[in-house]
């Protein structure tokens, strides 16, 4: 028997392990990623937006519905749902590993379909979206940062120094648990999110308001 042959001759079943670990390691690094192995189960995930309506009134006249008919689909695991205020909802649904994606997504529009006539005529006049969805998970903290390029020719004009936009950058600085929330500053609206800031002032150094048009370019990123 082969077990006879490598219990006999440890030797020899040493070197064939090698041979083995070293062809998995060459390979390893030349194979396509459409021959990875699927470890992540198929997501399909389903968008709706009813303005104006409150997280509860969205969970219930829009979520609820959408549930009872994704119910009992095929290969399904479960589903996920979440509401916002702003009147938008999202569903993803996840299936067992190796379910044909597209097949999953035709199965969850068919019942998304079944569900329309429950739901509100707002949401079906905004559409639904139903889309296949990759995952990846991200591990480790999440960084933001916003990198300046200072033009040196305004700021000698106006008697401003690179401490100066520092020091306005930090006391203007805030971190919030937000989904996103608006405050006004004097004729001009800011419109706050978690993604991060959108407005058309950044700083008042000086008693004179540095405009984002000076600052010759204002950039944010997120790294781990």
């Amino acid at each position: 028997m082969i077990s006879k042959i490598f219990i006999y001759r440890p030797k020899f079943a040493f070197v064939i392990s090698i041979v083995i670990t070293l062809a998995g390691l060459i390979s390893m690094g030349v194979l396509p990623v459409n021959m990875y192995p699927e470890i992540t189960p198929p997501q399909v995930q389903i968008t709706e937006v009813y303005p104006g309506a409150s997280a509860q009134v969205v969970e219930e006249s829009v979520i609820r519905p959408i549930e009872e008919q994704l119910n009992g689909v095929e290969d399904m695991m479960y589903i996920e749902s979440t509401a916002s205020n702003n009147g938008s909802a999202q569903i993803t649904v996840y299936f067992e590993v190796g379910t044909d994606s597209d097949i999953a997504q035709v199965n969850v529009q068919n019942r998304v379909a079944l569900a329309e006539s429950a739901l509100p005529e707002e949401v079906n006049r905004q559409g639904v979206s139903v889309k296949k969805q990759s995952s990846a998970m991200l591990v480790g903290e999440k960084t933001y940062s916003m990198r300046i390029w200072l033009r040196p020719d305004k700021m000698s004009s106006l008697s401003i120094t690179v401490g100066d936009v520092q020091a306005r950058l930090r006391e203007q600085n805030l971190i919030v648990a937000a989904g996103q929330w608006y405050r006004s500053y004097g004729n001009e609206l800011w419109e706050f999110s978690e993604s991060g800031l959108m407005c058309r002032r950044i700083a008042s150094i000086n008693d004179r308001e540095i405009l984002e048009s000076e600052l010759e370019t204002v950039t944010t990123s997120a790294s781990f």
